[in-house]
């Protein structure tokens, strides 16, 4: 049984380093055909496809309606969001307590 499994992590190993090593040409080689945002999207949108492929092949659903809002939502919210401000405001962080950085010193020790 140790054997069989020395062998698939090396036979693991070896796929991640032909694809990590892989990736260096592909950007090279697609940077100088393509602008780089451009190509950027293309490697991202590939991705996705084959990993979408992949989680169908294994027997995965489509994600749901409702899962597309909530993640519409979220990213949404996350990528608007100034830290700053939020750190800022008085309203309490999501989990109903201020944050250390809102609060004086001496709300803190009490």
């Amino acid at each position: 049984m140790g054997a069989a499994l020395k062998g698939k992590a090396l036979i693991a190993y070896l796929v991640v380093c032909v694809f990590w090593g892989s990736t260096y040409l592909a950007i090279k080689v697609g940077v100088t055909e393509l602008p780089p945002f451009l190509f950027a999207g293309l490697r991202f949108l590939t991705a996705g496809v084959v990993l979408l492929a992949l989680a169908r092949a294994l027997g995965d659903p489509l994600p749901k309606r409702t899962d597309w809002r909530t993640l519409r939502s979220s990213s949404g919210r996350s990528s608007t969001s100034d830290p700053a401000s939020r750190a800022s405001s008085s309203s309490p962080s999501p989990c109903g307590q201020r944050c250390s950085m809102r609060s004086s010193p001496a709300a803190r020790a009490s």
